[in-house]
């Protein structure tokens, strides 16, 4: 095994260990999508401009990309609702999601592309980033389809610690 390979999988270890840590911290938190496993979220120490300008620029790099980002404030703003600030961004790997694609077992899992991360402001003033908890979906799916979403969810995880210990 290269070294490579072990760093990833300590990466992997550790990102799974810090899921787990925050899942616990969130039940506490009678975060009602988060004890059912749904989704996940993190508060971020950054305000909603500079915390979408951080997303932003860690989504787009191991070879993901944005796709779209859909401005939910903006959009009911339209329809004479005023909500907080809500962006939903949508995002890509293109080597992930061609692997899956091929794969006619794993095909069914194309309502879950492309991967989603919400970002908003809650009325307290804080920023949160939200996504939907895959890798707990995932359980149900087996192992290969498992191992697979895991390691897609883990890299996402990834980034976003990154933005999470930007300001710690």
């Amino acid at each position: 095994m290269d070294t490579l390979t072990k760093h990833n999988e300590k990466q992997m270890i550790n990102t799974t260990n810090e899921r787990q840590n925050h899942k616990q911290k969130n039940t506490a938190k009678k975060n009602s999508a988060s004890i059912q496993g749904f989704s996940l979220e993190y508060e971020s120490k950054l305000d909603f401009t500079n915390t979408e300008a951080y997303l932003e620029k860690v989504l787009n790099t191991g070879g993901w990309k944005i796709s779209k980002v859909h401005d939910l404030q903006q959009s009911l703003q339209k329809n004479g609702q005023e909500v907080l600030p809500v962006k939903i961004m949508e995002f890509c790997n293109p080597a992930y999601s061609g692997e899956m694609l091929k794969d006619d077992d794993m095909r069914f899992l194309s309502v879950l592309m492309p991967c989603r991360v919400s970002l908003y402001e809650k009325s307290n003033g804080k920023t949160y980033i939200g996504m939907m908890d895959t890798a707990n979906m995932a359980k149900m799916l087996g192992s290969a389809i498992e191992s697979k979403i895991l390691q897609i969810q883990n890299e996402i995880e990834l980034k976003i610690q990154l933005i999470l210990k930007s300001n710690a």
